[in-house]
């Protein structure tokens, strides 16, 4: 049941990015292809346009933009207290966790982490080794000699992070 259910989520988002690429393109959707990066960043073939996707629950959340790379990610708190694993976080943000209030912690985690998921989707590795030492507790990141700013905004329900090379988010 719970496959099935993801499935039908997977396919209604991936429809509403096809319309949103369609307009923004102006390009019938069903002439919208994509291929995949290195690590599997999906990309519009044969456009500049940049786009991503991420989803949690009930929620998703789709960035575009016409010339800046980025990366989105949303996350929902959970129900069980979170790991830090020294792989997936810098030392400074494993002492930051270490610090804070346990009743701050899952908030703080969810923030860590979507910044580190947004970064990874923008320069196209994922949560590689060289995303988890690097630390994202500034809201303007270098990495690999490039810029990237994260906007991370806090909401009950979700914290979404959106990344952005070179560009200021707004």
């Amino acid at each position: 049941m719970k496959s099935s259910v993801y499935a039908e989520r997977f396919k209604l988002i991936r429809g509403y990015l096809r319309f949103l690429l369609s307009t923004v393109l102006a390009l019938p959707p069903n002439q919208i292809h994509f291929t995949y990066g290195k690590y599997g960043k999906p990309i519009v073939e044969n456009n500049d346009y940049f786009f991503n996707v991420s989803h949690a629950k009930d929620y998703f959340l789709i960035g575009l933009h016409e010339t800046a790379v980025l990366g989105v990610d949303i996350e929902c708190p959970r129900p069980f207290p979170p790991k830090v694993h020294p792989f997936f976080f810098h030392q400074d943000e494993i002492n930051l966790l270490a610090s804070v209030d346990p009743d701050q912690k899952m908030r703080l985690w969810l923030s860590l982490w979507t910044r580190k998921e947004a970064l990874g989707k923008a320069v196209g590795e994922g949560l590689s080794s060289n995303i988890g030492k690097q630390s994202v507790l500034s809201d303007t990141i270098h990495y690999n000699g490039r810029e990237y700013v994260l906007l991370t905004q806090h909401d009950p329900s979700y914290v979404k992070t959106i990344c952005l090379e070179g560009k200021s988010v707004q």
